[in-house]
């Protein structure tokens, strides 16, 4: 399955909703999210949590000293978008859990990456990000997203070691903490009647949906579409 859309329309994501398939009654529901977006899609997110019991959500919470580019901001506004912020997920205080990289599980990450790519990682690609969407149009951006994994890898590839030691810390280490989450979620509460929103981006949704679909036995029994932004 297939977690956003791309077309010459625009750029639009599925919400899925999974059912346990033991107990019927534990419901978790994927919310794939882009930094930059309309601010009717993080509103139309934001309406779609207070549905939600509790919410799993992403946010490297360690610093390791990146180049700070305010270029997110910087984009969205050229663009006549919002960025991420827009949906201020601490509004839901009392219903979150972190499922991202904290300090200690950080730090333990970073400390298996070499010193270039270290570099790469804290220099490189915030100056190389930012040049890049310098004369970023919607179009184009929507266009990035029609690529395939394979020709998204051929772009990207250059940047990283064959060893994809970066990649590996953007996403597996970060994928198997929100794995880690959903497990322990359903061991607490797979007998009870709630909904678990997972708030994470649309590149890790895939992979979590496998987590639940294969190693929890959950079922899919909804999905709809998100628009994120109109060309």
């Amino acid at each position: 399955m297939e977690f956003y859309e791309s077309t010459s329309f625009g750029l639009r994501v599925v919400t899925a909703e999974y059912l346990c398939s033991t107990s019927k009654k534990l419901r978790i529901q994927l919310f794939p999210m882009f930094h930059i977006g309309s601010k009717e899609y993080y509103e139309n997110v934001s309406i779609l949590l207070k549905n939600c019991d509790l919410i799993l959500y992403e946010a490297i919470k360690f610093n390791m000293g990146r180049l700070k580019i305010n270029n997110m901001d910087i984009t969205a506004k050229k663009l006549g978008l919002v960025s991420q912020k827009e949906l201020d997920i601490n509004r839901f205080s009392n219903k979150l859990i972190h499922a991202d990289l904290d300090k200690k599980t950080g730090i333990k990450a970073w400390r298996t990456l070499s010193i270039l790519d270290k570099l790469k990682y804290k220099y490189f690609f915030p100056v190389y990000i930012y040049f890049q969407d310098r004369n970023l149009t919607r179009k184009k951006l929507v266009k990035y997203f029609m690529k395939s994994n394979t020709d998204l890898d051929k772009i990207y590839g250059p940047l990283f070691d064959r060893k994809e030691s970066i990649k590996k810390f953007i996403h597996n280490e970060r994928n198997n903490v929100v794995f880690q989450k959903i497990e322990e979620i359903h061991d607490e509460f797979g007998l009870k009647n709630m909904r678990i929103g997972i708030v994470y981006g649309a590149a890790h949704m895939k992979p979590i949906a496998n987590c639940i679909e294969q190693k929890l036995n959950y079922k899919l029994v909804k999905a709809d579409y998100l628009e994120v932004f109109k060309v």
